[in-house]
């Protein structure tokens, strides 16, 4: 019998920030970027994004536009 040496593990990947470090780092975002209340944006949006894997300012932008949509029609019609 023939022993065949062990291949060495690939090195884990980079550990991903915990789901609240990465929503509030994305509300911040949203504040400051998009003048958006992070608190007008449906938790199943956030862990939406977040499993998919956004980055914070991908999930602000994505937000941003939720947001803008959730608004009534004469809401986003009117200028100024």
């Amino acid at each position: 019998m023939r022993l065949v040496p062990r291949k060495p593990k690939p090195p884990p990947p980079p550990a991903a920030p915990s789901y609240a470090a990465w929503r509030k780092e994305a509300a911040v975002e949203l504040e400051s970027r998009h003048a958006v209340r992070a608190g007008t944006i449906p938790e199943r949006v956030w862990k939406r994004l977040f499993v998919q894997g956004a980055s914070a300012r991908e999930a602000a932008a994505q937000a941003a536009v939720t947001a803008y949509n959730a608004r009534p029609a004469a809401d986003r019609l009117r200028r100024g």
